[in-house]
């Protein structure tokens, strides 16, 4: 009985170990954690900052076991240098896998419609909290809070 009793405690240690954060969801993004965060450590130029502080909060994205869906939002003008632009938040719907986790963070391998092949890395503050750093500006963060499991 003993080898069997040690077997399942080992068995169920290990699983523990390697519990992932639970991504599914619909999440929306906090301009107010991520203007916090890009305004002390992300040494942006004025303009970056202006930007960020534009369209950052909007995006909404619905995450289930294999799919992402970026919800269709309306659409923002946006100052730029000057110039109003629009900014849209079109809808996309794709595929994903996870390629690795731990109990903070899960990185995971999507074929984007518009940006194709990419990697990303949620790191989670809580378990209804995450960050992610985009590709074109790794030193600034986006963060993101379930509004719905």
């Amino acid at each position: 009985m003993k080898p069997l009793f040690i077997t399942v405690i080992f068995l169920l240690a290990s699983s523990a170990a390697v519990s992932c954060p639970n991504v599914n969801g619909t999440w929306k993004s906090s301009k107010v954690l991520s203007m916090a965060y890009n305004k002390r450590h992300a040494d942006l130029e004025p303009a970056q900052e202006e930007l960020l502080n534009q369209i950052l909060g909007n995006m909404e994205i619905s995450i289930t076991n294999n799919k992402i869906i970026e919800h269709e939002l309306p659409t923002i003008q946006v100052e730029l240098n000057g110039k109003v632009h629009d900014f849209e938040y079109q809808y996309n719907e794709y595929s994903y896998k996870t390629i690795k986790c731990d109990e903070n963070s899960v990185t995971i391998e999507s074929n984007h419609p518009q940006m194709g092949k990419r990697k990303s890395t949620a790191n989670f503050i809580n378990k209804d909290t995450y960050w992610v750093s985009p590709e074109f500006m790794t030193n600034t963060r986006e963060y993101f809070i379930r509004i719905n499991k």
